[in-house]
């Protein structure tokens, strides 16, 4: 009987995996973007917009500095870590360390998710905020925000015990399977972010508009749909790991966490840069606004959010 032939060395850990040189580039590309995009946000909030400063701001600032610590992690766990090895590569001390900082990874990353979605629901109550409904729907999906973000992080802190046992995976403890874990979080973001998507239309479509306007008004909010993809992507991604290899197979899952959280931040943004300001104060030319203590009550004429 022939053994399985063994895998061919491909480098030590010691050394940064050249496949996940590319992750790396690739992080810091999109973390640049998404920094631009939100200094480019607060540069509008302070001298092209009568708006002030408010829960949406700082909410997405706060998904950015959780982006950034998630590519800093990221060299780290390359550099120090080993990450991109097939995983008999490693001593135990190189997993250890590995393991412990691809859970600080995982977690900010929810982190990043969850802080970019509580800035489009402060955005909505911005914008709509004098549809009773529409504030009702947004503080009910901020309490399953929250409650998404809590759920993600005990879970992957807490599922196995000792808590220590994660990354020191020798000694005696109980867990569960991670990845089937890992995938039903992904889907639960991914149902919030389509759920996020779709308030706004439903509102929009019942302006006294003609119908270009209307698309026009419904595509700046449609920007979130590029994160949807991401994170249906990902999910796809996440289902290529092999739990006896992780510290190597989870590098296209890693390319597509970085790009949707990122996104995220970016999409948030783009509905109030000065072009899409434009945009929105055009579309509604023939509706009533008043800004007011820095929020915007918008008069459409709509009786409710359905």
């Amino acid at each position: 009987m022939s053994s399985a032939p063994a895998r061919p060395f491909v480098g030590h850990p010691d050394r940064v995996s050249e496949r996940e040189y590319s992750v790396l580039a690739l992080d810091a590309v999109f973390t640049l973007l998404a920094t631009v995009v939100v200094v480019a946000r607060f540069v509008t909030r302070s001298y092209c917009s009568k708006m002030k400063f408010w829960w949406d701001d700082w909410m997405i600032l706060v998904a950015l500095v959780a982006a950034v610590a998630f590519l800093v992690l990221g060299v780290v766990d390359r550099t120090v870590g080993g990450a991109g090895y097939h995983v008999e590569t490693y001593s135990r001390q190189q997993l250890t360390t590995f393991f412990q900082l691809s859970l600080s990874v995982t977690l900010v990353y929810n982190i990043s998710l969850t802080f970019s979605k509580a800035s489009c629901l402060f955005l909505y109550e911005r914008i709509f905020y004098i549809n009773r409904r529409v504030r009702l729907c947004t503080r009910v999906i901020m309490v399953v925000l929250a409650a998404y973000l809590l759920s993600a992080s005990f879970g992957l802190i807490f599922t196995t015990n000792p808590v220590q046992a994660q990354w020191k995976y020798w000694i005696p403890h109980t867990t569960i399977d991670k990845l089937p874990f890992y995938i039903v979080i992904g889907v639960a973001n991914l149902v919030l972010d389509i759920v996020i998507l779709i308030m706004p239309q439903t509102i929009v479509w019942k302006l006294h508009q003609s119908l270009k306007k209307r698309i026009s008004i419904a595509a700046v909010f449609m920007l979130g749909a590029f994160v949807c993809v991401a994170s249906i992507v990902r999910i796809t991604a996440l289902l290529t790991i092999k739990t006896n290899d992780v510290t190597y197979s989870f590098h296209d899952a890693t390319i597509w966490t970085l790009i949707e959280m990122n996104l995220s931040i970016i999409c948030a943004c783009l509905p109030i840069m000065p072009k899409t300001i434009t945009l929105f104060k055009q579309k509604f030319e023939d509706q009533e606004i008043l800004i007011y203590n820095g929020k915007i009550f918008l008069f459409t004429g709509i009786s409710g959010f359905a």
